[in-house]
């Protein structure tokens, strides 16, 4: 467990904790900030434009590849291809809910779902990590 909570709090894991700052400051500012409201609407758009194009693809990137097997290049791409399209899924799921699409619905789901495939791909991590030290302690 003490490993566990060593791992989760490395530098391998920044990515994960930016994940979550970004979502968190995403639903934040759509509750918070007025459309019109100038200097801080930047900070608005700058977190809804990551969770509209990058945050949902890359975190479902690393739950798929959790070693590292592909090149920055293509992660940037595969992660806005992604991300667009789980962004039309979900577009598509609150179309057909009584929510409808609303900004702090379709925020609030890709967030969840980002933190989530986030949460899968270091816990994914973590395992590979383990079982490599577990198999060079053994040896």
């Amino acid at each position: 467990m003490q490993e566990l909570k060593h791992r989760l709090f490395s530098l391998s894991t920044l990515w994960y904790w930016g994940v979550i700052g970004v979502c968190v400051l995403a639903i934040v500012s759509v509750v918070t900030i007025p459309p019109a409201f100038f200097p801080l609407i930047l900070i608005r758009w700058a977190s809804g434009l990551l969770i509209l194009f990058f945050i949902p693809g890359l975190c479902f990137i690393k739950a798929l590849f959790p070693e590292k097997e592909i090149k920055n290049i293509e992660t940037l791409t595969l992660s806005v291809s992604f991300s667009l399209i789980l962004v039309v899924l979900v577009g598509l799921f609150c179309n057909f809910t009584p929510v409808g699409l609303k900004e702090l619905p379709i925020v609030a789901i890709l967030s969840a779902v980002s933190v989530t495939l986030a949460t899968a791909a270091v816990y994914q991590q973590v395992k590979i990590v383990e079982s490599t030290l577990t198999f060079f302690r053994s040896n």
